[in-house]
């Protein structure tokens, strides 16, 4: 390694983290306040709890993938971890009765939350969620509810892009409930990552994307896929071998290839490993691809699992019902979400763009009523989402959806080193109306917006105006960024 390739690595941030400078910061802050201003409206303060929990508590009813992923480390012989998710400490909170005593009970969250990532994951290991909680209701218009502020989040920062995918963990749930408790749970997982990749492929054929660019994604969909495979074993034609690049000669065959791969490979560890047999997992994966309207979605589902799934759709029904009352844009049921099968206890949802590149499941949530008296707390019913911001705002920037603010600074440049405190008074005065205004220190800007140059005397000029007098020119100033330069 070089002296320059050391220092370089030296100076790199963590490794599954990032570091951001002030544009991609102030893009990540505009993106939350827009997710958080949706959510105030709605009802849904804020709350804050620690980034760090007993690791006994996160555990108790996570996944064995976020389990394993959790960064733990031991204080006065406790073991603790970074919180991979937010609302089991929320949980904690209204367990505790800080949230008061109300019937039902709404907040909302941002924060930071950490998992370990592969290297080359999409997700970094430290990424930002927003999200919100709803409590004490137990009908389908509350996850109704959830379900419209999810998508009523994405479309403030990405208007018409979002596709949202609701269905019920009992469908599966009925299906699966003579397997242990951990085999459903696998058995739930396997089915979701197939129908993951299946989405994911075909929003890469649908957005064109760089063949390189898709390897930032593809890489470990086709890793999961290959260490399937090697454990329950393939046909030749579906057989996936990780390419050594990814380029226009390989990500075509593998995109093209991959979702077959991921639901045969799923059907035989259903079948095998699982022990479902080979007619149940079959009907399992096909129940992965249907979704779209709820009346075709619960007629296969009674077709494929029949009367074992009923309760699960029927609920299914009234919350699709609802969201279209609600007027949620983007909404599709569907047999295959079966996320989080050990949390979930009825409604679940996932939210996507899909003409992103990877087309990216930005986050989701569901009904999860026994969680609050889990942790200690009284029998409380309870539905949430939480989405990954990181992810958002990298969706919308690829769709060209991030337009940067127009005028947000006012910029007094002194022409002179007399001038200099004549423009510091001026930008002390546009601070006290709500202006962003840094104070400049040479005849040349530093930073982006609305530059006015500040003589020693006489008047300034504004957009092009000569204008007299320090209220008048904060007056001329504040006007042209609140109009973005159209004043």
């Amino acid at each position: 390694m070089s002296v320059n390739e050391a220092r370089a690595a030296q100076l790199a941030p963590p490794r599954g983290t990032v570091d951001l400078p002030p544009a991609p910061m102030a893009r990540l802050e505009r993106v939350i306040a827009a997710l958080e201003s949706v959510l105030d409206r709605a009802g849904y303060p804020a709350v804050r709890t620690p980034m760090f929990e007993r690791f006994s508590l996160l555990a108790m009813r996570a996944g064995d993938a976020i389990r394993q992923a959790m960064l733990t480390f031991t204080s006065e012989r406790i073991e603790h971890a970074l919180r991979p998710e937010m609302t089991t400490p929320v949980c904690r909170l209204l367990a505790s009765g800080q949230l008061g005593s109300g019937p039902v009970r709404r907040v909302r969250y941002s924060g930071p939350c950490f998992r370990y990532e592969r290297t080359g994951s999409r997700r970094n290991r430290e990424f930002t969620q927003v999200g919100a909680e709803l409590f004490g209701v137990s009908v389908p218009s509350a996850d109704a509810e959830i379900v419209s502020l999810a998508a009523a989040c994405v479309a403030a920062v990405a208007p018409g892009a979002a596709r949202v995918r609701v269905g019920d963990i009992r469908v599966f749930g009925g299906v699966l409930r003579a397997l242990p408790v951990e085999r459903r749970a696998q058995a739930a997982a396997l089915l979701d990552d197939a129908m993951t990749i299946a989405e994911s492929c075909a929003s890469h054929e649908r957005s064109r994307e760089a063949p390189e660019e898709a390897g930032s994604w593809l890489r470990e969909m086709v890793a999961a896929v290959y260490r399937l495979q090697q454990r329950v074993g393939s046909v030749g034609e579906l057989t996936v071998v990780p390419p050594a690049v990814y380029d226009a000669d390989t990500v075509p065959a593998i995109v093209a290839v991959l979702p077959a791969a991921a639901r045969d490979a799923t059907g035989r560890a259903l079948a095998g490993p699982l022990g479902l047999g080979a007619g149940l997992a079959a009907r399992l994966v096909e129940g992965t691809t249907v979704a779209g309207a709820i009346g075709d979605v619960a007629a296969a589902g009674i077709d494929l699992y029949g009367d074992t799934a009923a309760p699960g759709l029927d609920s299914l029904r009234s919350v699709c019902e609802w969201c279209l009352a609600l007027g949620v844009d983007g909404l599709e049921a569907s047999l295959g979400v079966a996320r989080g099968f050990e949390f979930y206890t009825g409604t679940v949802l996932s939210v996507s763009i899909p003409a992103a590149p990877g087309g990216p499941v930005l986050g989701g949530g569901g009904r999860y009523d026994n969680l609050v008296s889990e942790i200690g707390g009284p029998s409380t019913p309870a539905v949430g989402f939480a989405l990954e911001v990181d992810q958002l705002v990298a969706a919308a920037d690829a769709l060209g959806l991030l337009a940067e603010p127009v005028l947000t600074a006012a910029l007094f440049v002194p022409d002179s080193d007399a001038a200099r405190p004549r423009a510091a008074s001026l930008a002390l005065s546009a601070r006290a109306r709500g202006l962003t205004a840094p104070i400049q220190y040479s005849a040349e800007p530093v930073g982006a917006g609305l530059v006015v140059g500040v003589p020693e005397t006489g008047p300034c000029t504004v957009a092009g105006r000569a204008v007299e007098g320090a209220e008048a020119i904060v007056d001329a100033v504040a006007a042209e960024i609140r109009t973005g330069g159209s004043a």
